[in-house]
């Protein structure tokens, strides 16, 4: 209840001082003034305007660059799906799935006669199990760990 008492006097005190100083201005005084209040009131205007407008312009940017971003990200997705849909066309084919029987379980068809030729070493040549194998790759888990990190 104070504060509006408070607040009801000194609206009552900027009146008064107002009315004072408008009755002190004459009548050319008082048309700039009303001119200069309403250019204020326009300048004000058209910076709310403009910061609107900034605004807009800027949530407009961000909205394409996700839209942008999306689009890329589709192409992306595109690309790799056709990718695995190959992969998927390899895998269940015939020649594919001769590859792995034969190279894996060592099988072959009827008829069909099998020549393996070793080199100096006594490796096969041909062998994809033996292909880059290393005495490395043949120890435990815990030696590659110690040889990783020690090197002894």
């Amino acid at each position: 209840m104070g504060i509006r008492c408070l607040f009801t006097f000194m609206l009552k005190s900027l009146r008064k001082k107002v009315r004072l100083f408008m009755k002190r201005l004459t009548r050319k005084e008082k048309r700039k003034l009303g001119f200069k209040i309403l250019i204020a009131l326009l300048v004000l205007v058209v910076l709310y305007e403009l910061y609107a407008f900034a605004s807009k312009v800027y949530l407009e940017y961000q909205i394409n660059l996700q839209i942008e971003e999306a689009l890329q990200q589709k192409d992306f997705l595109i690309d790799d799906n056709r990718e695995k849909q190959d992969e998927i066309l390899y895998y269940d084919s015939d020649d594919y799935k001769e590859k792995i029987a034969k190279g894996s379980l060592n099988m072959h068809k009827p008829g069909e006669i099998v020549i393996n030729i070793k080199d100096e070493e006594g490796n096969f040549l041909g062998s994809e199990r033996d292909e880059g194998e290393t005495d490395v790759e043949k120890l435990p888990n815990y030696r590659k760990w110690w040889l990783y990190f020690f090197g002894t």
